[in-house]
């Protein structure tokens, strides 16, 4: 016997619309991935032919699941849609219980191969065993509630805090209209970083900087930019999620600035105004790198899950994945002999 019931909705009307900010707003999983904000945005400037998935247990509307078609290892599946920008899951379920989440997984699953990326490990790790599945990514994050000089050391937070109260910078705080007439500064200061030179630039598209534009428009974007004798040197855009979590989305340093640390100057600024506001928790969301190591002694893993629909989906997405897992081992296993190559030379 199902307990839920799905609905499949090519085309919100305003009654769905509302629905959906409602069980967002219940929700203790709400990011801006799985906002109708992020949907509209995708379908708008992406131009993504997404299908959204309303899941109901009785009369009550238990999760959303916005997904569209796609080709992952030549298999035609559901998957999230807003790639490559997307960086959490962009299913909505009221409350993060592995369980329901399980089931719900199962029913959708039924009739088409789904393929989720960016799960919080927290959402499966009752049951993915026996299921396929990848690290996606870690995640760092800072706990707000916690002493910020216990996850930085001491004296580099200190050192940091003097930089910003004795030289010439100044911190502010952009939303909504202000948001929009600054957003240029995104690619701007892009431009002049180092994400040129390592490819990793994300304003390469004219469609990239609109979506961001209109991205500026949402109620919970927060652009926190730095400056230094009034130019604009570091940025970072997040989302600001109901006051309790602060998500960031995409940062860049201008190279010029380098030995002012201005990356770091910028989330010291960022994180004492979170602090202060009486936020929980700053998540850098996906990806480790050597900044976010600075501040962040948490960390949590992401997966992606793979739920194929037929015996031939899983017996390909299972020789995918294996074969994934030994060119890993050998990317390490090259590098390792090449750091001893270098160091004996």
């Amino acid at each position: 016997m199902n307990i839920y019931s799905i609905i499949k909705i090519a085309l919100l009307n305003d009654k769905d619309i509302e629905q959906w900010k409602d069980l967002w707003e219940k929700s203790n999983q709400s990011t801006f991935f799985n906002s109708y904000d992020w949907y509209h945005v995708c379908k708008e400037i992406l131009k993504e032919d997404i299908v959204v998935f309303f899941i109901w247990k009785g009369k009550k509307l238990t999760a959303i699941a916005p997904l569209m078609k796609k080709n992952v290892y030549g298999i035609q599946c559901l998957t999230l849609f807003g790639e490559p920008y997307t960086d959490k899951i962009t299913i909505l379920s009221e409350q993060c219980e592995p369980t329901i989440l399980k089931e719900i997984l199962e029913e959708l699953s039924k009739n088409n191969s789904i393929v989720l990326k960016e799960l919080e490990e927290t959402c499966i790790n009752e049951w993915i065993e026996g299921h396929l599945y990848e690290i996606a990514s870690e995640n760092p994050y800072v706990n707000l509630k916690e002493d910020l000089k216990t996850q930085v050391k001491k004296k580099e937070w200190n050192l940091l805090v003097n930089k910003l109260k004795n030289q010439p910078f100044s911190f502010e705080l952009y939303k909504r209209e202000e948001a929009q007439k600054w957003i240029s500064l995104l690619w701007e200061i892009e431009e002049r970083s180092n994400k040129v030179e390592r490819h990793r630039n994300l304003f390469r598209s004219l469609k990239a900087k609109e979506l961001f534009l209109r991205i500026a428009n949402s109620h919970m974007t927060v652009l926190a930019v730095l400056k230094y004798r009034g130019k604009p040197i570091a940025h970072m855009l997040g989302y600001n999620i109901k006051g309790i979590v602060f998500m960031a989305h995409h940062m860049a340093f201008d190279l010029e600035y380098k030995k002012m640390l201005p990356g770091k100057v910028l989330i010291v600024a960022l994180l004492t105004h979170l602090q202060e506001k009486n936020f929980k928790i700053f998540d850098f969301s996906r990806g480790q790198t050597i900044l976010k190591r600075h501040f962040s002694i948490y960390e949590k893993k992401n997966y992606n899950v793979y739920l194929p629909s037929n015996l031939v989906d899983k017996i390909w997405w299972n020789l995918v994945l294996e074969i994934k897992k030994k060119i890993k081992k050998y990317e390490k296993l090259i590098k390792l002999i090449y750091v001893k190559i270098k160091n004996m030379a």
